[in-house]
């Protein structure tokens, strides 16, 4: 379980996840799924860095109109159209990813937290070759079509 959860192959899954990775493996016990809930629930960066904001999701609100900008618009008679303005935190699937990344990366880094750029593409690598619910598969399946061969399995 250490091995599927933090070494280089782990992402610090939370039990569920890590549990499916080592199914996946080929392992099995009876109290698996007890067990990977207790050892996720002991890893240390995990509880360290683990999101206890949990806001449910908000309706958008319009943009500020400028009356200003209306009233000018109506003297010089031009029409002025509305658009939404580039907004980073509105593009919810790269959020979502930076979000996860870094998470990954705080994890894995050194206390010193300067080797990050050495450490990324072992964070991408786990990322890639977990489990997601939503598509029932790993990002790395999706793109090449066959699961890949992590470490662990050889």
């Amino acid at each position: 379980m250490h091995e599927a959860h933090s070494s280089i192959c782990g992402a610090h899954q939370s039990g569920p996840k890590l549990y499916d990775r080592v199914k996946r493996m080929g392992y099995y016990w009876p109290t698996m799924v007890q067990d990977c809930m207790d050892f996720a629930k002991k890893c240390q960066p995990c509880q360290f860095y683990a999101n206890f904001i949990h806001q449910p999701p908000e309706l958008l609100h319009p943009t500020f109109d400028n009356h200003l900008m209306t009233s000018l618009g109506e003297k010089f008679k031009f029409r002025q159209y509305k658009s939404s303005m580039y907004n980073a935190p509105a593009n919810g699937l790269a959020e979502g990813f930076n979000k996860t990344l870094c998470n990954l990366l705080r994890k894995v880094v050194a206390k010193s937290k300067r080797d990050w750029h050495e450490r990324i593409s072992e964070a991408l690598w786990a990322y890639r070759t977990t489990y997601k619910t939503p598509t029932q598969a790993t990002p790395y399946a999706l793109v090449y079509g066959v699961e890949a061969v992590v470490p662990l399995e050889m």
